[in-house]
């Protein structure tokens, strides 16, 4: 049920968050269960990116290893160009009916078209839980200040 004083961070899961450069060499977030969200949302945050054109993915893989991974949602390829491109944010939703049981684990990944690429910064959270309490589902969150 819905609890209009609750915080929002009961509801939404960091289920893993990546920062660096992207670039021809992919950049790609560790690899994650998602079972205990009903929703899965994956925010790419571009920063200063060079003249080159750009792939975000969400994924999923047999293993948190990223082992046989196939893509869940594709965002357009953002084209080439000096700065259309620069501090953009995509947005990649994904729900259960995206979820695979073979292949359970899920990553974010961006690409560019060449070698010097650019900042990005990438969160995938988790939303709808199946769960009262997630923050024990957030291994990687060290705090949480109400």
């Amino acid at each position: 049920m819905f609890n209009p004083n609750a915080l929002i961070s009961e509801y939404i899961g960091v289920l893993t968050a990546k920062g660096g450069t992207a670039s021809s060499t992919p950049l790609i977030t560790a690899w994650v269960k998602p079972g205990s969200f009903r929703r899965v949302l994956g925010i790419l945050a571009l920063g200063d990116m060079a003249s080159e054109t750009i792939d975000c993915v969400l994924m999923r893989a047999v293993d948190s290893g990223g082992t046989s991974p196939t893509n869940v949602k594709l965002a357009t390829q953002l084209a080439a160009h000096a700065s259309n491109n620069d501090n953009k944010i995509i947005l990649l939703n994904a729900s259960e009916a995206d979820y695979d049981p073979a292949k359970p684990f899920m990553a974010l990944k961006v690409t560019t078209g060449g070698a010097t690429g650019g900042l990005v910064a990438m969160t995938l959270l988790g939303s709808m839980p199946r769960e009262e309490n997630i923050a024990a589902l957030e291994s990687s969150v060290v705090q949480i200040v109400k």
